[in-house]
């Protein structure tokens, strides 16, 4: 854009991305125009602003990101469908890792979606979580939000923190390698008891997530409760029409057959 304004040319108002000190993606509004001398041709300077628009973006792309899921998880019935939909579309809009966990009949946690860009490390994400059962009584983590069923929100993950909660020095290495930066997990719930979660976490964006994010996430978090009361309902009211169809055809059954007997000398 500089070298635009030394050859005179005026600039308009645009949007440019710049990376921060921190190593995070920002989005610039900027606009620049050059400064002549008095033969009216010489550029002496140039005139430069630069507004941070970062969040406001963030904001209005969140907007869009929470009409598309909402019209996802009004569209099935079927819970699997449905989150496999919302996690590939949480990445890369919200996060670069998401995952979904609902605790099966038996009690045991499931992960039902797991999504990223890069297809090789879905799958190395679900070969890991076969090997890696969840410790349900760690303190922080997915476990202690389906306790409390409040949703833990980690604006900047420090290399402190992977060392507390890391059990090896096998996880430490590898967490450290994945590059974890910003963490949310926000409850699933079901007849007002917490029966899962969902997971967001930012990689290599860098990206940091704000109060505006968990916001976002949690409200995600309550449609997909609706949408798998909905789903419950339904099934639960097919299964119903099915037994009454059953019994209806039994009560047809035994009439038909009573009728006949009395007819018979």
């Amino acid at each position: 854009l500089i070298k635009k304004a030394l050859t005179g040319e005026r600039l308009e108002i645009a949007e440019i991305k710049i990376l921060h000190v921190d190593g995070s993606e920002r989005i610039v509004l900027w606009n620049s125009a050059p400064v002549l001398g008095s033969d009216g041709k010489t550029i002496i300077e140039i005139i430069a602003q630069g507004q941070d628009i970062t969040e406001r973006k963030r904001a209005e792309n969140n907007l869009k990101f929470f009409a598309e899921a909402s019209k996802i998880l009004s569209s099935s019935l079927n819970p699997q469908i449905t989150f496999d939909a919302v996690a590939r579309l949480v990445v890369p809009q919200l996060a670069d890792w998401c995952s979904v966990e609902i605790l099966d009949a038996q009690g045991k946690l499931q992960q039902i979606a797991v999504a990223h860009k890069d297809p090789d490390k879905v799958t190395w994400a679900k070969e890991l979580r076969k090997k890696q059962e969840p410790d349900m009584d760690a303190p922080t983590g997915l476990p202690n939000v389906l306790r409390t069923g409040k949703p833990e929100f980690y604006p900047l993950i420090t290399d402190d923190m992977l060392v507390a909660v890391s059990k090896t020095p096998e996880e430490l290495e590898l967490a450290r390698s994945l590059g974890f930066t910003s963490a949310i997990i926000v409850p699933i719930f079901s007849s007002k008891k917490c029966i899962g979660g969902i997971t967001f976490v930012t990689t290599e964006s860098r990206r940091r997530y704000s109060e505006a994010d968990l916001a976002l996430a949690e409200e995600l978090a309550v449609r997909a409760s609706h949408a798998i009361e909905n789903a419950q309902l339904y099934h639960s009211a097919q299964k119903e029409i099915t037994e009454r169809r059953k019994l209806e055809k039994q009560k047809d059954e035994f009439i038909s057959i009573a009728s006949h007997e009395l007819k018979t000398p």
